[in-house]
């Protein structure tokens, strides 16, 4: 299972990657990163795997579901987005928060939103 994990982690950060990354290139002199911004590779993506795996909320869900993956993909792409439209204004850490908070949201909400897909 954590070899499925795993794979599915790397496709979900590589397609969010390629449109991170230039983003993140062509604003580098507008908006100040942080190392710790590259959370938003992994928190929006555990959020929504430990819901997907765990029993804490009780949702029908199947294997057709794994590609859910890709929605939490493009939430990353917009927070991203949203953080290089605010960065010249707020370089602050409430930028840098809002930007992971809202993307783990984002992916805890497609978990909860979307219904079972057929296998």
């Amino acid at each position: 299972m954590l070899n499925a994990l795993t794979i599915l982690w790397c496709a979900h950060a590589a397609l969010a990657l390629i449109f991170v990354a230039p983003m993140v290139w062509l604003a580098r002199l507008r908006v100040r990163w942080s190392w710790w911004e590259a959370l938003a590779f992994l928190m929006p993506f555990s959020a929504w795997a430990s819901l997907m795996l765990g029993d804490w909320v009780k949702r029908p869900k199947s294997m057709g579901n794994l590609g859910e993956f890709w929605l939490v993909s493009i939430a990353i792409v917009v927070a991203f987005a949203i953080r290089v439209l605010l960065g010249g204004r707020s370089d602050g850490v409430g930028a840098r928060v809002i930007l992971l908070a809202t993307a783990t949201a984002a992916a805890a909400g497609v978990y909860l939103m979307t219904p079972m897909w057929p296998e």
